[in-house]
């Protein structure tokens, strides 16, 4: 099959493999615009130049060690599509305060609700134990802005090097084992001890009964980003201690607008069993197990049906002046198939991927399509439609018809 890219756009043709083997054509094409103030919290979005497709994941800071700002585009196939914002949360009209909460909003055509998330946004705090062992959470402290980073949510990691006094105080089965040691990724430099939380290994909050006894803590740093329906409370941070909080414990989520790490879970478990019979049987192709949601990186409230792309966002505490609301333009990605008998048929490339920079003031759409490259398909061409009203295949009219016009 030939391919054909017809617009100003970064688009890429590639082959996948499904579970059972069959072999599929992707296309994928990545779209970006720039948010324009109009006027008060209203927004019109731009064309921007073409952007480049994001060939591998982005992160904040050291990778693997800190948030994804986005993934690669080249993902086989995303079962939903992924809503996400990167940016900072501010407080109303700039004013320092203890807390506020932040809203994402995405609405369809005709006004029904896609998304609706509101997460609560608080100053420092932390979990302190006073003299008769009670564990108490500090008011927050009165902040201005906050990045929406995993940093803050709950979660975390607990970590004793070989050179902490602290590692005195652990039992042998706190202590990681010398093969553990030895496939820590911290190579020469691998703790006597570590714990991490599966969720969110970035967060804050998160300490094993181990940890808090080596340390003899006394203070620890509360989540600062949590769902308002379920905080993260003095109460959970005792149960945490005394061993007896599930990590299945709604407050015990992390909570963010931003992409799930690929090793987190619940997302890991999606990429199926890579084990001795997968190794005999099936390498290197997928387990039989695998799950295509592995692909979808948002978190679960976050992934919605494939929308139309002139679906409306509103971000509320998101944004210096409080308020963001785009509606976008209903531009159609679409590939046209030329089949091997004549026929034109044009697809509409499915939108998986929308990553909101409320920083930025930008947006970048990321649109698909998977076919069987069994189809009897002998050009594909990667095309742009602008106007949301116009066909998709426009044909030249006839000899006749020119005449009697």
């Amino acid at each position: 099959m030939e391919f054909r890219n017809l617009t100003p756009f970064a688009v890429m043709n590639y082959s996948m493999l499904d579970i059972e083997d069959v072999e599929h054509h992707v296309a994928v094409m990545k779209i970006g615009y720039q948010l324009l103030p109009d006027r008060a919290g209203q927004c019109t979005a731009e064309l921007l130049p073409a952007p480049p497709l994001c060939v591998q994941d982005e992160y904040r800071g050291p990778m693997n060690a800190s948030q994804v700002l986005q993934e690669s585009d080249l993902a086989p196939f995303k079962p939903r599509c992924d809503i996400i914002v990167n940016g900072t949360a501010y407080a109303p009209e700039g004013r320092p305060c203890p807390e506020f909460p932040v809203r994402l909003q995405v609405q369809g055509r005709q006004g029904q609700t896609l998304l609706d998330k509101t997460l609560a946004v608080s100053g420092e705090r932390a979990f302190i134990r006073d003299s008769r062992g009670h564990w108490q959470l500090t008011a927050p402290k009165p902040f201005s802005t906050l990045p929406l980073d995993y940093r803050y949510a709950f979660g975390g990691e607990c970590k004793i090097q070989a050179d902490d006094k602290a590692g005195e105080h652990l039992n042998d089965s706190d202590r990681l084992t010398p093969e553990q040691r030895r496939q820590h990724p911290d190579g020469e430099n691998a703790p006597v001890a570590h714990a991490a939380c599966d969720t969110n290994p970035l967060g804050t909050g998160f300490v094993t009964p181990w940890y808090a006894n080596a340390k003899q803590l006394t203070r620890s740093p509360a989540p600062r980003i949590t769902a308002p329906e379920a905080p993260f409370t003095a109460a959970h941070f005792s149960a945490q201690l005394a061993g007896t909080l599930s990590p299945e414990t709604p407050a015990c989520q992390p909570q963010g607008l931003g992409l799930v790490g690929r090793a987190w879970t619940p997302r890991r478990p999606l990429a199926g069993t890579y084990d001795d019979d997968w190794l005999n049987h099936r390498h290197p192709y997928l387990p039989k197990d695998f799950d295509f949601r592995y692909w979808n990186g948002a978190p679960a409230d976050q992934q919605i049906d494939w929308p139309d792309t002139d679906i409306a966002l509103t971000l509320s505490g998101l944004t210096p002046g409080g308020h963001l609301h785009v509606t976008l333009p209903g531009h159609r990605p679409f590939i046209l198939l030329r089949l091997d008998n004549g026929a034109l048929l044009p697809v509409p490339m499915r939108l998986d991927t929308l990553i909101l920079d409320s920083e930025a003031m930008t947006l970048h759409l990321t649109c698909r399509l998977n076919f069987k490259t069994s189809l009897p398909v002998r050009v594909a061409e990667a095309r742009f439609e602008i106007d949301p009203d116009a066909p998709l295949l426009k044909l030249a009219p006839r000899e006749e018809e020119k005449k009697d016009g």
